[in-house]
């Protein structure tokens, strides 16, 4: 009788370990999961630094006109009232010469 119940436990083991190891939900899941969430954690980072970036740009232009003016400046090659713009552009030249 006690061999019986020894033999069963033994055999429980087994299937506990198995579906440990081996078995969805088990530590090759897990194993996935940690890796994802990794990867998780270096996108999250990457967008957190993006949104610094961002509120700053908007806290820049929300405090002063100079930042605004920068922008159109650069971005859209605006110019103030009674201002000249001069754009110097390169001589081309011949190769060889």
């Amino acid at each position: 009788m006690m061999r019986y119940a020894i033999i069963i436990l033994i055999l429980l083991l087994l299937v506990m370990q198995y579906k440990f190891w081996f078995d969805s939900g088990g530590l090759q899941q897990m194993e996935k999961l940690r890796h994802e969430i990794a990867i998780h954690k270096l996108q999250d980072q990457e967008l957190a630094k993006q949104n610094d970036q961002l509120r700053a740009e908007v806290k820049d232009l929300k405090q002063g006109v100079d930042a605004a003016q920068e922008r159109a400046r650069s971005e859209l090659g605006m110019v103030r009232q009674n201002e000249e713009y001069y754009q110097i552009v390169p001589q081309k030249t011949e190769k060889g010469n």
